[in-house]
């Protein structure tokens, strides 16, 4: 049983199939992504309150990765507990890692050293 699970999760697409171009381009995506999560709290400071600029952007967040999974018909999670992990994990990576992350900044820390502490 655990063999087969196993198997079933390391069975992946071969990515030397996937057009390198694209690589590029996800990989580039990924890093201004990653890099804003940053510099935009610094800049939105006098705008926005840290749980409110991280509600806005992980709702923003859930509104584009629900498109996407929608246009390539992803699997969605079948049982409650998929989902109630999922959740879990969702809230203890953005919801609190981000949070105290943005509520530094927002404290007046440095983005340089959050971002080398949080990042």
């Amino acid at each position: 049983m655990m063999q087969e699970r196993i198997a079933q999760c390391t069975n992946r697409a071969d990515v030397s199939d996937v057009d390198p171009r694209w690589r590029t381009v996800i990989g580039a995506g990924f890093v201004l992504c990653w890099a804003s999560g940053f510099v935009v709290p610094r800049v939105l400071v006098p705008f926005a309150e840290p749980l409110t600029f991280v509600v806005l952007r992980n709702g923003g967040a859930a509104l584009v990765l629900i498109a996407i999974a929608l246009a390539l018909r992803a699997e969605w999670p079948r049982t409650h507990a998929n989902i109630a992990g999922l959740l879990w994990a969702g809230a203890c990576l953005q919801g609190f890692a981000l949070m105290g992350v943005y509520w530094a900044v927002y404290r007046g820390c440095p983005v340089s050293v959050a971002a080398l502490i949080g990042g």
